[in-house]
């Protein structure tokens, strides 16, 4: 069983409103892989999906359209919550389950997808459960995106604003993630885009330089912040402490700003990756 960092209520909203979701085109490169080692049904779909560290359903919802079944599993309550809340599509359910506990039989399912989580998995019962669940020439999809974003931008304003505003960003992340005598291994492979990451299958490959770029307003940047699992741990060790460390970054967000009003319109962008694996 891996990390368990997201169980909370404020977390599982707080990731609705400002976790970015994969693009488009990073979830289309996906089923392009994986009909080049599965080919569909005569409906025009793959038969099941399972989403694994699926929170509230940010990827899960994306695959709808591509297969017959998707499946959200994941290890928080109130993740599965939110998503049952937001979700009104009846091919897609969820389901409180573990990663390396995925709730189908053998050999049945098409693709798994990870999205920002198997840094936070136990790899050896996850690969085991992953070849376990996996048609043969199914296909292990894992991606996410870099914490840090790449690019920040405010319309109207001078370049130098969305640099001040980049590196405050990648200060405040990293001092969150220095700040605590913790594991820093899984953080540590996010960090590096899962270069070092195993994975289960020989036949594997991978895709950097995607970008999605977000409108966020300024208290978005901030509510991002108090979603990453450092803050949450925080949170939870000393919640004074907490308070002081994102009231202190907003007033910086206000200064590179120079006002108060933190509805203002800001230009975000990650970066996304994606390995694949194949089981043959």
């Amino acid at each position: 069983m891996g990390s368990r960092h997201f169980e909370s209520d404020r977390i599982a909203d707080t990731y609705v409103r400002v976790r970015p979701r994969p693009p488009r085109s990073l979830i289309e490169n996906v089923m392009a892989n994986l009909e080049k080692s599965l080919k569909k049904e005569a409906n025009g779909r793959w038969p099941l999906v399972v989403d694994v560290g699926s929170g509230s359903g940010q990827t899960t919802f994306m695959m709808r359209k591509y297969f017959d079944r998707v499946l959200g599993c994941d290890i928080s309550s109130a993740q599965i919550r939110q998503a049952d809340k937001l979700n009104k599509y009846t091919n897609v359910s969820f389901k409180i389950a573990p990663a390396d506990s995925i709730p189908v039989p053998d050999e049945s399912v098409d693709l798994i997808t990870a999205s920002e989580c198997v840094h936070w998995f136990d790899l050896e019962p996850f690969y085991v459960e992953v070849d376990r669940v996996l048609k043969p020439n199914g296909v292990l999809a894992v991606f996410g995106y870099h914490p840090i974003p790449a690019k920040c931008r405010v319309a109207g304003r001078s370049s130098l604003v969305g640099h001040k505003l980049e590196e405050i960003m990648d200060q405040t992340i990293m001092k969150l993630y220095d700040s605590h005598d913790w594991n820093r291994a899984p953080i540590d492979l996010l960090l590096c885009r899962y270069e070092t990451l195993p994975l289960p299958y020989t036949h594997s490959k991978r895709m950097d330089n995607i970008y999605r770029t977000y409108s966020y307003a300024a208290q978005n940047c901030v509510e991002y912040i108090s979603s990453l699992s450092a803050f949450e741990r925080l949170n939870k060790e000393d919640p004074q402490a907490a308070k002081v460390f994102i009231t202190d970054f907003e007033e910086k967000l206000k200064d590179i700003l120079m006002g108060d009003d933190l509805s203002l319109k800001i230009d975000v962008t990650f970066e996304f990756f994606v390995l694949f694996s194949i089981k043959k």
